[in-house]
């Protein structure tokens, strides 16, 4: 018979006297049939001879098993009897003795000169050591005796009574203090709180746990409304149904008290407390007997409300315990969660900010290789696809007047802009309101918009699903914007948003420049289009107003006398003082404009024949007065022509002037 299968036997054997061992919550191989099974490995063991174990009933109750020295041989006196209590130990020693096979729990107590107490929880005695491993307190015989221990563990740390012989009285027997310290279940609900995906999964697990640990009747969490955070509301509730919606303020009742005391209470305390009474029947209405805090950031986040306990029992300090080293743990998991969701923000944020500066520089590096304006279109045609957009203008302002037309668009042009002479004029509502807004805009319900069905008709609206716009504002002026019409169904708007407006920041600039020196632009520039087609624009007004609008022409007769008689420098001088002086007699609405070295027209809407010559006077002798001298005098011709009377169209007014 191998050593193990005597083992098992003895224990057996120990067992039938009504003796328990530590290897009976051990399944070993001689009981478990391991040796026993085909597949296994047979293992051999090597017998100890002339030894046999004493029979159980040679051994009476009271006695001890002594220690088994090096070379085992079978005690020489078996009717030895060992004394129940164990032998002082001293830290000299070279004998390891036994203290109590059989005892279920140890546990150590650091008194205040850092020494150790060692107390031992066992089926029928317990002892008591101190750090010099001395027994202080064990199952004495008489009472005089135990009087005599319990003044020894008065004595052991006076100051904070870590000990105190008469809780360590029950029934006749010793036992330790209550106190929860079954680490084992805590870690196991921390493993829920970290499968956890948000706060309220957290408050899920704390609910469940207390439901299953304590057996209470109801457990809900309190926290702070979304819409109102001083209103603090029920946001989880197991084992009660709220009627009506009940509300608590942190900053009065007993929430203000749990708010400073940071630690478990009973309600049933306070109910006494008149200043309390109400908040005391709001908390009972919903079978709150217990109120836990539970932390963040030194705040209180959250409140866990206890019911009562099923058998109707008191709760226990262990279990009071329990609640609080809970509401730590779900505290912690609570912060941890909220870290670990703002990092994640975070990391998304900069993951984002990365994909978006990859695609504008992409956009920014391909415009500033283009060499032409027909290579541009296509560069923009073509990043605008790659982005998800669609359907797109990009409106550019006109040199004179100064209005906004649609330079580049989609290459199926949706909204037929090309050549349809389309303009928004600067004073339309939509300019006008990118002028003010200067950021991005995003109208949800644009079609029902008056300022964007006027502004491009009612054709074009129905036929853009979305419409965003972004300004390019500089120096305080639109200069051109961008609107966006349709964007692809995979793509969010959001992401077209972000990056539209960093895109709109650099790529009117580089327009306007390619523009500016474009060879195939500049081979021919019409520097008089914009005051022709602002004239034409207020012929029509004039006409819709039923208005005259007065043309005048000025011109210096004897401009090349000036020339050689004083050079191209003061005659030059000489043009800008004459164009000064106009812009100074000039009124809101009225322009001019230089159309050849020596020939000035003037546009008056609203004005009349009369007008005009009181107008051309004062023009006359202001500039002989501040241009004439003793050795020169110029010569200066004014003819005019009043619309309607002398003409109802532009060119019928310039051939009377001309």
């Amino acid at each position: 018979m191998g050593l193990l299968e005597r083992a098992l036997k003895y224990k057996k054997q120990l067992n039938e006297t009504g003796r328990e061992t530590l290897i009976d919550r051990i399944k070993g191989p001689a009981e478990s049939g391991f040796n026993e099974r085909p597949n296994s490995e047979t293992v051999e063991f090597y017998e100890i001879d002339d030894y046999t174990l004493p029979s159980i009933s040679e051994i009476s109750t009271d006695e001890s098993i002594t220690n088994i020295d090096e070379y085992i041989e079978e005690p020489a006196d078996k009717d030895v009897k060992l004394p129940t209590l164990t032998e002082t130990i001293t830290k000299d020693s070279d004998v390891i003795k036994e203290v109590d096979h059989f005892s279920d729990e140890e546990i150590v107590f650091l008194n205040d000169d850092m020494s150790e107490t060692t107390f031992i929880q066992a089926d029928n005695d317990a002892v008591l050591f101190n750090d010099n491993e001395d027994i202080i307190l064990s199952e004495l015989a008489d009472e005089s005796d135990k009087q005599a221990a319990e003044s020894v563990i008065t004595d052991i740390n006076p100051a904070d009574k870590l000990i105190d012989a008469d809780l360590l009285k029950h029934d006749g027997q010793m036992y330790h203090m209550p106190e929860f310290n079954d680490y084992a279940v805590l870690y196991e609900m921390l493993k829920e709180f970290t499968r956890a995906d948000t706060i309220e999964e957290i408050f899920g697990a704390v609910i469940f746990s207390i439901m299953g640990q304590l057996g209470v009747s109801s457990v809900s969490v309190i926290s702070p409304s979304e819409e109102d955070p001083g209103k603090w509301i029920i946001t989880e509730s197991t084992g009660i149904k709220i009627q009506e919606e009940i509300s608590w303020e942190v900053s009065s009742g007993i929430l203000e008290i749990l708010n400073s005391y940071r630690g478990v209470i009973d309600v049933e305390d306070l109910k006494n407390d008149m200043s309390l009474r109400d908040d005391y029947y709001r908390f009972i209405s919903v079978n709150a007997r217990l109120v836990t805090p539970i932390i963040y950031s030194e705040n209180l986040t959250g409140v866990v409300l206890v019911g009562e306990k099923i058998d109707s029992a008191e709760f226990t300090p262990s279990e009071v315990e329990f609640l609080y080293s809970l509401s730590e743990a779900a505290s912690s998991a609570i912060e941890a969660k909220i870290i670990y969701e703002k990092v994640n923000t975070e990391l998304l944020g900069l993951r984002i900010e990365k994909e978006i500066l990859w695609d504008v520089d992409i956009f920014q590096n391909s415009i500033l290789s283009a060499e032409s304006i027909a290579e541009l279109e296509d560069i923009i045609l073509k990043n605008f696809y790659s982005l998800g957009i669609e359907s797109y203008t990009i409106f550019l302002e006109e040199e004179n007047p100064g209005d906004f037309y649609p330079a580049y668009f989609e290459s199926e042009d949706f909204l037929e802009f090309a050549d349809s002479g389309f303009r928004i004029k600067r004073d339309n509502r939509l300019a006008g309101f990118l002028q003010n807004k200067k950021t991005s805009i995003i109208l949800d319900n644009f079609a029902e918009s008056n300022v964007i069905t006027e502004t491009f008709g009612r054709n074009r609206v129905d036929n853009m699903s979305i419409f965003i716009s972004y300004p390019f504002i500089i120096s305080g002026k639109l200069s051109g914007f961008i609107s966006i019409y349709k964007i692809n169904a995979a793509v969010e708007i959001i992401d077209v948003d972000i990056r539209l407006q960093r895109i709109v920041r650099f790529i009117f600039p580089y327009i306007y420049r390619l523009i500016a020196i474009d060879p195939e632009k500049n081979r021919y520039n019409d520097l008089t289009g914009g005051f022709y087609s602002r004239l034409e624009k207020e012929l029509k007004r004039g006409s819709d107003m039923n208005i005259p609008v007065a043309v005048i022409s000025l011109s210096i007769k004897n401009y090349k006398r000036y020339f050689e008689r004083f050079g191209k420098i003061e005659m030059l001088k000489m043009f800008d003082t004459i164009s000064e002086i106009i812009k100074g007699r000039l009124s809101i609405g009225d322009f001019s404009v230089r159309i050849d070295r020596h020939k000035f027209i003037i546009v008056l809407p609203g004005k009349d024949r009369k007008y005009c010559a009181t107008f051309t006077a004062i023009l006359k002798n202001e500039i002989t007065h501040r241009l004439n001298t003793s050795e020169f005098r110029l010569l200066v011709a004014f003819i005019s022509s009043v619309f309607p009377d002398d003409g109802k169209d532009i060119f019928s007014l310039l051939e009377i002037i001309d």
